[in-house]
């Protein structure tokens, strides 16, 4: 592999890291509240879910890595894990 294609395969990989949390924004944009008190009755889950959102923005626009952004969610708490889960972003 030369330096072109390496360069190159680096560059397709954080294009395609930034689209999975790009649409994961996106599905994080469109959980109801019926979703959100289903799993998190307290009243703060909404503030929880833009918290999320801002949280996963801000890791697609610097291209973080998945297992990061993972990390920066869990420190926001068990309630939003419950919420990623919803779109998938835990097992």
């Amino acid at each position: 592999m030369n330096d072109d294609d390496f360069d190159s395969a680096i560059q397709s990989s954080l294009d395609a890291n930034k689209a999975i949390l790009m649409g994961k924004v996106d599905d994080l944009s469109k959980i109801s509240d019926d979703q959100l008190k289903a799993i998190i009755p307290d009243t703060s889950a909404s503030d929880t879910l833009n918290k999320l959102i801002a949280v996963v923005k801000d890791a697609s626009q610097a291209n973080t890595q998945l297992a990061d952004v993972q990390t920066k969610i869990s420190s926001l708490g068990d309630d939003a894990v419950k919420i990623a889960k919803l779109v998938g972003m835990f097992a």
